[in-house]
């Protein structure tokens, strides 16, 4: 071979993680996908305060303009707010998004058509704003994608939502309509813009108008409040978001257990095609825990029929979860809930099989029968810690008794130095991370963000993350090669919003 026209190697970029272990960073594109989607705005992380993490997703949001990945930024934003349905992330990143392109000197006509997509609420249109006045400065520098984009938004509403977020807040509706000048569809949308100019909104009819004016009255009157939400149970007033988050309310004020049988119908019978996250289920389970078996048994037949939409991923399925210190919080919190989740996705499968890691490994059996509210209590009660003993979990895998054909680590990315023998210091030698599981599909569920990992795609690991099972969508794709920045690599939309 000649030596003069070799191909070159390439190059494989590394850092230290916090717990000093010596592992491959995340491309740009990955670890704004993490940002994204598994950030809560404002919300410290275990390494990473909520500050932190912002202006690491500045940064990161930078860099991809750079490299000139528009259409990926704008198809995340719309992926994470329709699909994981995030709402703050995607309106956050907007506004950094057209800074980061104004500064750069590129130009992205389709800007104007992300920032209408992305609003899918009154009040987000004054959340661009209110943001976009901070960072740009002045409404005269604001730029003119996000004026026409929130001006286009403006005819996405009707009188009822506009009445709803009509609010009082740094920017409301009738500023955003001085500054944006928003150019109606038709009259009955141009007599509706007057109205918000003039404050003429009709009031509402919302469960919090019917609740808040009968409540008036119901202190006069001495009518009970529990009277009150039955009436709201009874005529079908109250969404499916409003009832999940107020049954602590509604148990506090005595409301009929036939009219907690009705509520418990509709949790369920609605689960499936709800947009409710999986964590919102669990959330609600624990502020009413205990107060009403049929409330109760109504959250966890919630939880158990939504796993509908969670595909199986194999027939022989491994999953790994991290115990270790740095997952306390939301961290362990989802770790152990999507461990559960998956668990009964995979009720009735050919094996399975859980073991759970820090400072040691060990086997955990679950009833995939059970609930997922039942095997997640059961996984949260089985403690943790300490370091994060990786090398201990993948050595589990020889007391199996199977050979798995899919892997899912759900971890935060922080592990133990790895050995000396293992390939991760330098020598030639094969890693137990690549060795693991050979022909098995192998994903890796990040309980937070990362800059980098001990489980690259090189050594046939796959990255998701986010608080929704919606994750499991884009598992097809992998199989067949893909990824979802793959995925979402295309011209933007990616989908129909």
């Amino acid at each position: 071979m000649s030596q003069f026209n070799k191909a070159p190697k390439a190059v494989i970029e590394k850092a230290v993680s916090a717990n000093g272990n010596v592992q491959d960073v995340k491309s740009p594109e990955q670890q704004f996908y993490e940002l994204t989607v598994n950030t809560l705005y404002g919300k410290d992380q275990f390494y990473a305060t909520g500050q932190e993490l912002a202006d690491r997703f500045s940064k990161v949001i930078e860099a991809l303009v750079a490299k000139g990945n528009l259409d990926y930024i704008a198809n995340m934003f719309l992926y994470a707010r329709t699909d994981m349905n995030i709402r703050n992330m995607p309106i956050f990143g907007l506004v950094k998004f057209a800074n980061a392109i104004r500064s750069t000197g590129k130009s992205y006509p389709k800007l104007r058509q992300l920032v209408n997509d992305v609003v899918r609420r009154a009040d987000q249109i004054t959340d661009v704003l209110a943001l976009s006045l901070t960072e740009f400065g002045s409404k005269k520098a604001l730029p003119q994608a996000i004026k026409r984009g929130l001006s286009d938004a403006f005819n996405k509403f009707d009188e009822y939502q506009f009445a709803k977020y009509n609010r009082k807040g740094a920017c409301s509706l009738k500023d955003a309509l001085r500054i944006v000048h928003a150019v109606p569809k038709s009259d009955e949308q141009s007599q509706l813009l007057a109205k918000i100019m003039t404050d003429t909104l009709s009031t509402p009819d919302t469960w919090e108008v019917a609740l808040s004016t009968n409540g008036q009255k119901a202190e006069a009157e001495q009518v009970s409040k529990a009277v009150l939400w039955e009436n709201l149970i009874n005529s079908k007033k109250l969404g499916y978001q409003a009832a999940l988050k107020n049954l602590r309310n509604m148990l506090d004020a005595g409301i009929s257990p036939d009219a907690q049988r009705k509520l418990s119908e509709f949790l369920i019978s609605k689960a499936a095609t709800s947009k409710s996250l999986p964590f919102e289920f669990w959330t609600a389970l624990k502020q009413v825990q205990g107060r009403s078996n049929i409330i109760d048994n109504a959250i966890q037949g919630a939880m158990n029929a939504s796993v509908v939409n969670v595909p199986r991923l194999g027939e022989r399925v491994w999953v790994i979860v991290d115990t270790s210190g740095s997952m306390r919080g939301l961290a362990e919190e989802s770790a152990n809930f999507f461990a559960s989740v998956i668990a009964k996705a995979h009720e009735g499968c050919e094996n399975f099989a859980l073991t759970m890691f820090d400072s040691t490994a060990k086997q955990v059996k679950l009833d995939l029968t059970s609930s997922i509210s039942a095997n997640y209590q059961y996984l949260s009660r089985m403690g943790g810690g300490g370091s994060t003993n990786f090398e201990a979990a993948l050595a589990q895998e020889a007391v199996l008794g199977f050979k798995p054909d899919a892997v899912i680590v759900l971890t935060d990315n922080e592990i133990n130095t790895f050995g000396q023998s293992n390939g991760w210091s330098g020598n030639s030698s094969e890693g137990a991370v690549k060795r693991a599981a050979p022909g098995a599909m192998k994903f890796v569920i990040n309980a937070a963000t990362s800059e980098s990992t001990p489980m690259p795609e090189r050594f046939g690991w796959h990255h998701l993350a986010g608080l929704s099972t919606k994750l499991f969508d884009y598992c097809e794709a992998l199989q067949k090669g893909s990824s979802i920045v793959k995925e979402l690599s295309v011209p933007y939309p990616y989908k129909e919003a």
